[in-house]
């Protein structure tokens, strides 16, 4: 029991200390892009490792596969982008896995995707993705004319799945106050990397790196929700 405990600890620890090291560095400059990315797919790791140690409890597979798609969004994003000279194709791609990612944590805040609140949720974004890619092209056609319809409506696709997030999490956390909290800091964190990263797309881009400033914690609080498995597997460990 004590040797589990320890390994616990032990295994937050370093996956904090690892974060906060990359976290610090970044800003220095001096840390190149794979470095960037490798704090991205600890948060991967750390889920498959966490789910593993409470023997997969319920909802576990959900966050795994949510920052799997996250892994991949990155790779577009933070290397191929970055690497293929900007290329908007990338940015599409990377930002469509960032949408199924944010899908995977809708599947993990309602545990049981079965409940009628999922339903209502499923519902009610199905509306919004329709409601928006309609729009979009309606306003293309008459007003904008954007070479790069697809990626504003992939964009707006994917903000509208961060803000529900929240929304339903906020509905539910009675139910997980811990968990559900934690994902909610996470997802506020990142909605705030989306602003700033959306006002640097539209002018000129920050001397300082504000996206990383919110997007590193953001995504180390999300992943600090794989243990979950203490409320739910306390017996396992225990044994």
């Amino acid at each position: 029991m004590m040797l589990k405990k320890l390994f616990l600890v032990s295994l937050v620890s370093i996956f904090i200390c690892f974060q906060l090291t990359i976290y610090i560095l970044l800003h220095t400059g001096i840390l190149p892009m794979m470095a960037e990315y490798s704090a991205i797919a600890a948060c991967f790791v750390f889920a498959i490792i966490f789910a593993a140690f409470f023997r997969f409890p319920g909802r576990s597979l959900y966050l795994i596969a949510a920052f799997l798609f996250v892994a991949v969004a990155d790779l577009f994003l933070v290397i191929i982008y970055q690497t293929s000279g900007h290329n908007q194709l990338y940015s599409c791609i990377g930002i469509s896995f960032f949408v199924l990612a944010q899908l995977g944590f809708m599947a993990f805040l309602h545990g049981n995707l079965k409940t009628r609140l999922f339903k209502i949720d499923a519902i009610i974004r199905s509306a919004i993705t329709v409601f928006i890619i309609c729009f979009a092209v309606l306003m293309n056609t008459l007003v904008l004319h954007l070479e790069n319809l697809y990626l504003v409506i992939i964009v707006s696709v994917y903000l509208a799945q961060v803000i529900l997030n929240i929304v339903f999490a906020c509905i539910r956390m009675r139910q997980d106050v811990i968990t559900l909290a934690m994902l909610v800091a996470g997802l506020v964190l990142l909605l705030l990397c989306d602003v700033f990263l959306g006002l640097g797309f539209l002018n000129e881009p920050f001397a300082f790196n504000w996206e990383w400033l919110f997007y590193l914690p953001a995504m180390t609080i999300v992943a600090l929700c794989a243990l979950q498995g203490l409320n739910q597997s306390t017996k396992n460990i225990c044994k």
